[in-house]
């Protein structure tokens, strides 16, 4: 019978890149918090109508895609090309296009 190995107990298998696997000095981790915190802060755009930063979200029309896809092949592609270059980012709370 085949032994099953636990995935996790591999190490090569594990992200050794974290802070917490990291043996590195105080500053060297304050500065890669600092430098996520950056990260998530770019990402954020700044809402006119709610009047705070929120990150923009782009919403995927699975059954519509569906539809395209089984009905006309071209349509599929066509889709997946508006919605990654041409549909604009909305608000998650007021849903208004930023």
């Amino acid at each position: 019978m085949p032994v099953i190995y636990n995935l996790t107990d591999n190490p090569f298998r594990r992200n050794f890149w974290t802070i917490e696997n990291m043996k590195a000095d105080p500053r060297t981790i304050a500065k890669i918090k600092h430098w996520e915190e950056d990260r998530a802060r770019a990402k954020e755009v700044y809402c006119n109508l709610c009047e705070r930063s929120v990150g923009g979200e782009k919403k995927f029309n699975t059954i519509l895609f569906i539809i395209l896809l089984l009905l006309f092949g071209i349509g599929a592609v066509i889709y997946l090309a508006y919605y990654l270059f041409l549909q604009a980012k909305k608000c998650p709370i007021c849903k208004n296009k930023l």
